[in-house]
């Protein structure tokens, strides 16, 4: 008896990336086995759709054994087939977002006075210089007569208690204030939230060597945008984007690889001194 297709030996399965179809080989056991040991992993098989991804031999009922050989199709996230056999790219890819707590001090708007006392000595506590409003550092130039009297400090328990002679004059350091309203911290708190996107591109392959796209863009570049596109982000927001991570494993079938792109925080880009090819 030759090997045959076994009745009822045929099924699918499909979901949103792949489609795995099966078909059930029969007879005696040494018939079967070299049946079974001409076929290949990632070859083809008359009536069976995709790549063979697994070929599974068991005993059957008396001298008959069986042979389940599993095709596999994947598709990208557009619903195009997607064949390891070639693929030399990405055709998947992953939005991410999240929120990261950073210094109030990085906002591209800081002022010093958001989270500062401004304090003056003696009667330079009853006015507030123009400058209150603008100032982004703590550091005032001591050569200036109206800059030397004032100070900033964040918190209360900064300001100091000792009296200082000024002109044969004992005068304190307090809280700069304008008609009773003083000069305290206009922001009541030390962090805020800045949203961060990475966009991750994935490609399945049958070698090494086909999964080495991940490399051709070096950890730490700037690109414009991802190989597969940046869902709107950059036209919408601005800057560019970095490579930050790479990765290849081998997942008992195919070889998967992985890149991970993250945006900018502005629309400035990334330095281009850091992480680019821009020379000082």
């Amino acid at each position: 008896m030759a090997v045959e297709i076994k009745y009822q030996g045929s099924s699918e399965t499909r979901n949103g990336k792949s489609w795995t179809n099966s078909i059930t080989y029969t007879g005696p056991e040494a018939e079967l086995k070299a049946f079974a040991a001409s076929l290949r992993i990632g070859g083809t098989l008359e009536g069976l759709n995709g790549a063979i991804s697994n070929i599974d031999i068991s005993q059957g009922s008396g001298p008959f054994w069986n042979c389940v050989v599993k095709g596999t199709l994947n598709f990208d996230d557009d619903g195009n087939q997607s064949n390891p056999d070639n693929a030399t790219g990405p055709n998947s890819q992953r939005l991410h977002g999240t929120m990261k707590s950073i210094p109030v001090e990085n906002h591209p708007n800081y002022r010093t006075n958001w989270n500062h006392y401004l304090i003056g000595l003696g009667n330079a506590s009853q006015t507030v210089p123009s400058w209150w409003n603008t100032k982004t550092t703590t550091w005032l130039d001591p050569q200036k007569t109206d800059e030397k009297n004032y100070r900033w400090v964040k918190s209360i328990g900064d300001i100091p208690r000792q009296g200082e002679n000024v002109n044969g004059t004992t005068e304190y350091w307090r809280v700069c204030s304008v008609n009773n309203v003083q000069c305290v911290p206009r922001v009541a708190m030390s962090s805020y939230d800045w949203v961060v996107y990475t966009i991750t591109e994935t490609g399945k392959h049958t070698s090494k060597n086909r999964a080495g796209w991940v490399a051709a863009e070096a950890l730490n570049s700037i690109v414009s945008k991802p190989s597969l596109g940046d869902f709107g982000l950059t036209s919408k927001l601005g800057g560019d984007w970095k490579v930050d991570d790479v990765e290849v494993h081998y997942d008992g079938q195919y070889w998967v690889a992985s890149r991970t792109y993250t945006k900018s925080a502005n629309a400035n880009g990334w330095n281009q001194y850091f992480y680019g090819q821009v020379k000082p």
